[in-house]
């Protein structure tokens, strides 16, 4: 859980381009928000998504969904 911690507050502060991070909760599910890549059919998109990650991370790889098409 330390990796987690540590890894989480490093997103919040600098997350990855085209990247929002919405919130995350209790260090185990990350809301965020990502746009469509340049020169793709989604370019033009913002994908909303869940990530759920275990208590076995990293050795375990979180589970995603997809919920919002923007």
């Amino acid at each position: 859980m330390k990796i987690l911690y540590r890894q989480n507050q490093e997103v919040k502060k600098n997350p990855p381009d085209g990247v929002t991070i919405i919130n995350i909760d209790e260090f185990q599910n990350i809301n965020a928000e990502i746009e469509g890549p340049v020169e793709t059919p989604y370019s033009e998109g913002v994908f909303r998504i869940k990530l759920c990650f275990s208590s076995d991370f990293p050795l375990e790889p979180p589970k995603g969904r997809i919920f919002i098409f923007i």
